[in-house]
């Protein structure tokens, strides 16, 4: 990739599906592609804050199949939320530590919602382990989290997507989208019905925000798999990679990427 250029990374939420961000920066890691600024939401919060603090690839590869950093695991009922994700919160702690924002290798920013105010809230500094929690914490699945006295539940709530809270006019964005709609023609249960309204919700401003990028990644095949899936986690890990791999002429393109 030409020295002139910084490459700005957004990673979307997409519970199970967010683990395809793994595959992706795989796959621009081939490319030589390494990002100067991440901007993630929820499980796209989570794999950015690891590869800002310096893990490869193969390395988060291991960690998020090995453990419970996007899980529904620890059932925990409280009045907020069905579950309390404590082992999620070890976990993280166990390959983070109690670092702040400030001791990342790459800046990140983390969007997380404002739940009482209903408005989305951009973390870039502090604590980071409270932060992704706050960033992940999926309404009516997990308890909400108090951060500077503040309610905040997962940031796709109001802001999937974060690519406004990079500077266009510094950074190339490589924004990747975990969530594609597919086109259905079979009846839908009561989960499945419940699932494709969330992504829908979700996806509502993603036509719009896509044309900031440069690079615009949402692997298709994705459709195909549920956002609670995490027992096909190498699955989807290979499709973000294989697909990344697809667009390289795009990559050589919009980004002057030596092609090998």
């Amino acid at each position: 990739m030409s020295k002139d250029v910084e490459v700005a990374l957004v990673l979307s939420g997409g519970a199970a599906r967010g683990l395809s961000h793994i595959g992706i920066y795989k796959a621009l890691c081939e490319f030589n592609i390494t990002p100067k600024f991440i901007a993630g939401t929820s499980a796209g919060a989570i794999v950015g804050a690891l590869i800002a603090k310096g893990y490869s690839a193969e390395e988060i590869s291991h960690i998020a199949q090995k453990t419970d950093i996007i899980s529904l695991k620890t059932f925990n009922p409280s009045h907020l939320g069905l579950f309390k994700p404590k082992s999620i919160k070890n976990n993280l702690t166990k390959y983070l530590g109690n670092i702040k924002f400030e001791d990342l290798s790459i800046p990140l920013v983390i969007s997380t919602t404002d739940i009482k105010r209903g408005v989305p809230v951009y973390i870039k500094q502090g604590p980071l382990i409270p932060a992704l929690m706050a960033s992940s914490a999926m309404p009516l699945i997990y308890k909400p989290v108090v951060l500077d006295n503040l309610l905040m539940v997962d940031g796709g709530v109001s802001d999937n997507f974060p690519v406004t809270v990079i500077d266009k006019n510094k950074y190339k964005i490589v924004g990747c989208n975990v969530n594609p709609l597919a086109h259905l023609e079979n009846d839908l249960g009561y989960k499945d019905l419940v699932e494709r309204c969330v992504l829908m919700a979700i996806n509502k401003d993603v036509i719009n925000k896509k044309e900031l990028c440069q690079v615009f990644i949402e692997p298709p095949e994705l459709a195909h798999y549920g956002l609670f899936q995490i027992s096909k986690a190498e699955e989807i890990i290979q499709i973000g990679y294989q697909y990344t791999l697809s667009l390289k002429e795009q990559f050589i393109k919009s980004l002057m990427i030596k092609p090998s």
